[in-house]
């Protein structure tokens, strides 16, 4: 199998709800210079994700997670 194949039909991905967005991102460094140089960096958005409601419970978790990240 190629590593494109590998990438793009990754284990479990049938199993994605319907609403889960894919977004595949590459990273190549095109020559022998020093990716902090030269790198070429693409996006492709697969699947779009579909919005839903998220419950204040839900905010306020991430945001908690948000401010340990950014302490430590």
């Amino acid at each position: 199998m190629t590593t494109f194949r590998r990438i793009v039909e990754f284990p479990g991905r049938d199993n994605l709800k319907p609403e889960v967005g894919i977004v595949f991102v590459e990273v190549v460094q095109p020559s022998g210079i020093s990716i902090d140089e030269r790198v070429t960096f693409r996006v492709c958005v697969h699947q779009p994700a579909k919005p839903r409601q998220q419950t204040t419970a839900e905010t306020n978790r991430v945001a908690m997670l948000i401010q340990k990240a950014l302490a430590n």
